[in-house]
């Protein structure tokens, strides 16, 4: 156990690339375990912030999916990586393993809200690079066919953005 906190350790300074303030000091099995872990807090803070930083910079291309024309239903953006693990907590769904896809800019994801309520998860969509709706699930993966209005919606918004709608309705 504690060569293998040990070799973690050594891999999360590196990519810390902090040498000066994490050197592999240790006495005990305990000081192994204990720099593991103040190396691993940091290492998170660092691998959260890389993330935040690359949602930023995808952001400016969610915009264009961004719309509130609607009386009923609004379409808006993530900012951070953690709204999509609240989205997927709140709605029982897996959108918060998409978190390292969206911030690699292989996928994109879109939030659908009802105008009274913005700020309460209600239908996720994921979008493709080729502007097309994969997927668009509320809670327990629920389709949009299930709730009266969204499918409209959701043709008049893929419609104003020039989003080709996929099979975003089928099961999966």
């Amino acid at each position: 156990r504690e060569l293998t906190s040990f070799c973690d350790y050594i891999k999360m300074v590196d990519q810390i690339g902090d040498t000066v303030n994490f050197k592999p000091y240790f006495k005990s099995k305990q000081d192994i375990e204990e720099m593991h872990n103040a190396a691993m807090v940091i290492y998170d803070l660092k691998r959260n912030a890389i993330k935040v930083e690359a949602f930023n910079k995808h952001s400016a291309k969610w915009k264009k999916w961004v719309y509130d024309k609607n009386p009923e239903f609004v379409v808006i953006a993530p900012q951070f990586p953690n709204e999509l693990a609240k989205e997927g907590m709140t709605l029982h769904h897996c959108v918060k393993s998409y978190i390292d896809r969206v911030a690699e800019g292989r996928t994109n994801i879109m939030f659908i809200r009802k105008k009274s309520a913005v700020d309460e998860p209600f239908f996720t969509v994921e979008v493709s690079n080729e502007n097309t709706i994969e997927q668009v699930h509320g809670f327990g993966n629920r389709n949009a066919h299930t709730e009266a209005g969204l499918p409209e919606f959701v043709s008049e918004w893929a419609k104003a953005c020039k989003l080709k709608p996929g099979g975003y309705n089928k099961v999966r």
